[in-house]
């Protein structure tokens, strides 16, 4: 019983670095194009606008990186529930193994 607790502990370990990797990620693509800067003067003509469809051009890069990290870490979370799901299984199996055959 050893081996299936400390692989639901290692799941649960990695699974939750992977949420902080994807919510990291995630603040990273919502706040591209947000270092929009009001003119200092109110007479200077308005800057302009950033859309959120197209980022400026100095963050596709940052946006890519952003993107793939948080889907790597998506799906990395979604393996590690499986992990946890057979370690479970396995516990209840070894549980079942000890206890012996059914009585009638």
């Amino acid at each position: 019983m050893i081996v299936p607790a400390s692989a639901f502990a290692t799941a649960l370990n990695a699974m939750r670095a992977n949420v902080r990797r994807a919510d990291h990620s995630a603040e990273a693509i919502a706040s591209v194009g947000l270092d929009f800067k009001p003119p200092a003067d109110q007479h200077a003509p308005p800057a302009p606008q950033v859309s959120a469809v197209t980022p400026p051009e100095g963050n596709h890069a940052e946006l890519a990186v952003s993107m793939q990290t948080m889907l790597t870490a998506q799906r990395s979370v979604m393996e590690q529930q499986r992990v946890m799901e057979a370690a479970r299984i396995m516990v209840g199996q070894a549980i079942e193994l000890q206890a012996g055959p059914p009585k009638p």
